[in-house]
């Protein structure tokens, strides 16, 4: 959330209305994005943080007909989201990589057993996906899937 607050900082005609908090789930998305859609705000955007969360908002834009006229950017690269985001549903999202974040947990936390100076951040790579990216992401996110390369965590 502070990510998004920095970026719209620049951007005076973006306004933040308010802000919800989900009980991390579909419906509870579903319930915040209801409040949204019938509040008398002039609402034409939701940034969601979860991958639920977007599920959630994105099934009640579609539900309530307001497709292309709420834009939503939410979080996950699930095939659900990337659907979503093809169908013009969903405008963009962001995608991590949990591969890389568990090999990178794993080997700071063996550099601290061994005593090894670990980063105060990791750079785990977070990509930014829209209907002009999505097909480029499936075709790298296949090939990496095939090639996996191992070494040991102790050299």
């Amino acid at each position: 959330m502070n990510g998004f607050f920095s970026a719209i900082r620049d951007y005076p005609d973006m306004k933040v209305v308010k802000t919800y908090t989900s009980k991390m789930g579909i419906l509870s998305a579903e319930e915040i994005t209801q409040k949204i859609i019938d509040s008398e705000e002039n609402i034409n955007a939701i940034f969601t943080v979860s991958s639920a969360d977007t599920l959630g908002a994105a099934q009640l834009v579609v539900d309530r007909n307001k497709v292309g006229k709420i834009v939503l950017v939410g979080y996950g690269s699930s095939e659900d989201i990337l659907r979503y985001i093809d169908k013009e549903i969903i405008y963009g999202t962001i995608s991590s990589n949990p591969f890389q974040m568990g090999y990178e947990s794993v080997k700071a936390l063996i550099d601290i057993k061994l005593s090894k100076n670990v980063p105060y951040y990791i750079n785990t790579e977070l990509k930014v996906l829209t209907k002009d990216t999505i097909e480029e992401f499936k075709k790298t996110n296949n090939e990496n899937e095939k090639i996996i390369k191992w070494e040991s965590l102790y050299e």
